[in-house]
């Protein structure tokens, strides 16, 4: 066919066609060339189709973009093949295998399930040849022999970046998916006002800029905050008042950014705001908003007040005023002083207005603003004379002493003026006389010229009564006292008196300025009057409670040996005896060194007898106080307040009570109603001897009668003023 095409070009180039002649020889050799393809290509046409089929069946792989996409199948035959073969191959430049459940040989019709799993850093595409899809696992049948290729292609992977408050992210490269191993460079990049914190997820830390390596897909979170600004507020001057900003921080000491805060400017007293500088201006107060976009500072400026201080005179001419200093304009809280000076024969009164009532002279006063004072004067000021009768009988005060204006004892005309007439001890007032009269005190009048007052006073006599012993009981008196000075009584008072023993005592009879066994009995005073009530006691005998009865120690012998000396009859107690013993009867009981604490416990405790406490370690029992230490010493310390007190035995300073060194024990935390006799030496919160008198408050509850701790422990030693003091414990236990 070629050459016959060929021969119709070179002919035509040779020589023009006649009219006609070229187109139809054209036409026929067109006709000639289609007949020979036609019969060409019936022949070749199942050569070329196996031709290709063996092409694409061998190729060893396919583009990526052709995954998925397979050949036409065979067309199964009628029947199935008994012993059909599977055979996989594999595309796309990865690697990876498929699994097959179950394994080969196959038997037709049998379902196979193909598992596609791809190697690290790969992922699976899709199925090729005589299966398509992306469906893994995948499950065939097999009837015939079948080809399955699965395409693996390099693993690609995505990364996610979120954002918490205002800012963005910049990566670098900036791609959809990345690589397997790829380096991204992360910047955090934050809004106006914004400011990084940290990163979440797959990035950590607060570096704004961080590297990610891609080996999986992954998820990042920029976090962002708003910016914290500063804002700083002076007031000038710095006394002159104060800013307030509203509202307050939010941002720990600072605010958030975009935040708009108000500003009060606050004065202080004397002074006014006047306007702001710096970051804000003007004068409008509140400021309404300060935007905190970033730092701020606002100046308050406040401008001190100045006033005046205007002094006038009423009555007109009645004299001047002086103001010191004389230096307007005046400032809030300067001390200012005015001086009223009134003309011959005008008394100063009082002021008025600004100070009104005042009746100072000179007045001083602090500007607190504007101020206009009036000095107020009054003709004349009258003398008035006070006495009283007889001399030294007693004394008479007036109110007030004088008037504003006028010399000490001198008032302007009608001024009140209130008396009050003071008996000296020994008299009663009686009656006053001369400008005013009567028998009432305090007593008022209004003073209307120069006057004289008098006030008469009659002579009282005291009544002083005193009980025998001094705990034997007490004496009350009708009527009571009707004279100043204490237990006074005008003269021709008649007075009862009643005696009332106290326990363990009886009356037994009046000494002094009566006598006799009557009780009441009474005195009619026309003099001073000194009478004593005898009591008798009606307990007898010490109850001595030692550790041992059948062998006392030598300190306990000793003891025993003074009291009987004494006068007192002792009754020796085994401490395991105290419970159930009933002392009554007893004038007194003393508590050895030697009892057991376990032993005594709290006995005796809260009877009504006195008691005389030797053993410091049961002083917290007996409420005397906590029981302190001991110490090893010669000497005490007596307190000097106590020194007068019958429990001192007239000692005083730092005194020696023993020949050799002996236990001297103690009690701290005494009760409120404790008299505190002596201390252990260089320490004044240690004592070791202390007193309490009937109903004194002692650590818990009142004293039922006296107690007595006393805590010189080795009566065998005891010097001239260990047994002193001893004596002198018992003597005011015992009320004598």
């Amino acid at each position: 066919m070629n050459s016959l095409i060929s021969q119709f070009n070179r002919r035509s180039r040779q020589q023009p066609p006649e009219a006609g002649q070229g187109i139809i020889e054209y036409l026929i050799i067109l006709a000639l060339v289609g007949l020979a393809v036609v019969l060409i290509v019936n022949m070749m046409g199942p050569a070329i189709s196996n031709a290709f089929a063996d092409i694409v069946e061998r190729a060893p792989m396919a583009p990526p973009e052709l995954a998925g996409f397979t050949r036409v199948p065979p067309t199964p035959s009628a029947t199935p093949d008994p012993n059909p073969v599977l055979t996989l191959t594999y595309t796309g430049g990865c690697t990876g295998v498929v699994q097959t459940n179950p394994n080969p040989p196959y038997t037709g019709g049998q379902s196979v399930t193909l598992t596609a799993v791809p190697d690290s850093g790969c992922a699976f595409a899709g199925w090729g040849d005589d299966l398509s899809g992306t469906e893994n696992p995948k499950t065939i049948t097999l009837n015939t022999h079948m080809s399955v290729s699965a395409n693996f292609v390099q693993a690609r992977y995505t990364l996610t970046i979120n954002i918490t408050g205002g800012g963005t992210v910049q990566r670098v490269p900036n791609q959809t998916t990345y690589l397997p191993g790829t380096l991204v460079q992360l910047t955090a990049v934050p809004n106006t006002g914004s400011n990084f914190i940290q990163w979440s997820g797959d990035v950590s830390g607060s570096n704004p800029s961080a590297n990610l390596v891609m080996n999986g897909d992954k998820t990042v979170t920029a976090i962002f905050q708003a910016g914290c600004y500063p804002l700083t507020l002076t007031a000038v001057p710095t006394n002159g008042g104060a800013v307030v900003p509203n509202p307050s921080s939010n941002c720990g000491g600072n605010y958030t950014h975009g935040t708009n805060v108000s500003l009060s400017a606050i004065p202080v007293a004397g002074y006014a705001f006047s306007g702001w500088s710096g970051d804000a201006s003007g004068s409008a107060n509140p400021y309404p908003n300060l935007a905190m976009n970033g730092n701020r500072s606002v100046i308050a400026t406040f401008t001190q007040l100045e006033y005046t201080v205007t002094a006038n005179v009423s009555p007109a001419g009645a004299g001047t005023v002086t103001i010191s200093p004389a230096q307007p304009p005046y400032h809030y809280n300067d001390a200012v002083q005015l001086t009223a000076n009134p003309a011959a024969g005008y008394t100063f009164v009082n002021w008025s207005g600004s100070i009104p009532g005042s009746g100072n002279n000179p007045h001083s006063f602090l500007v607190d603003g504007n101020e206009t004072i009036t000095a107020n004067f009054a003709l004349t000021c009258y003398t008035l004379t006070l006495g009283q009768l007889p001399g030294g009988s007693g004394t008479v005060t007036a109110s007030p002493t004088s008037s504003g204006g006028c010399p000490a004892g001198q008032y302007i005309p009608y001024t009140l003026i209130t008396l009050t007439a003071v008996p000296a001890t020994g008299y009663a007032f009686q009656n006053w006389s001369g400008t005013i009269s009567g028998t009432n005190t305090p007593a008022s009048f209004n003073i209307i010229g120069n006057s004289n007052v008098t006030a008469n006073f009659q002579q009282c006599y005291a009544l002083n009564v005193t009980s025998n012993p001094a705990n034997g009981g007490t004496v009350s008196r009708s009527p009571s006292p009707n004279c100043s000075g204490g237990a006074s009584y005008t003269p021709g008072t008649n007075v009862t008196l009643t005696a009332s023993p106290n326990a363990n005592f009886e009356f037994a009879n009046w000494s002094g300025s009566l006598s006799g066994s009557s009780n009441p009995a009474a005195i009619t005073m026309n003099a001073t009057a000194n009478v004593t009530a005898n009591f008798n006691s009606t307990a007898s005998g010490v109850l001595f409670v030692v550790g041992n009865a059948g062998g006392l120690t030598t300190s306990e012998t000793a003891i025993r040996n003074r009291l009987e000396t004494m006068g007192h009859t002792v009754t020796i107690l085994d401490d395991n005896n105290v419970s159930g013993y009933n002392p009554n009867g007893k004038a007194l009981i003393i508590v050895s060194v030697s009892v057991s604490t376990s032993t005594y416990g709290t006995a005796f405790r809260d009877t009504g007898i006195p008691l005389m406490l030797m053993r410091r370690q049961l002083a917290g029992n007996l409420r005397l106080g906590g029981d302190n230490s001991s110490v090893s010493s010669q000497q005490i310390a007596m307190v000097a307040a106590n020194n007068g007190h019958p429990l001192a035995a007239g000692k005083s300073g730092t005194i020696s009570v023993s020949s050799s060194s002996m236990t001297i024990g103690n009690a701290f935390s005494l009760g409120s109603g404790a008299v505190s006799i002596a201390n252990v030496t260089n320490d004044s919160s240690r004592f070791a001897i202390v007193g309490y008198p009937t109903g004194a408050i002692m650590t818990s509850g009142t004293a039922p009668a006296r107690r007595v701790g006393f805590f010189l422990e080795n009566a065998a030693v005891y010097n001239t003023n260990g047994w002193a003091l001893f004596e002198a414990a018992v003597n005011w236990a015992v009320g004598n």
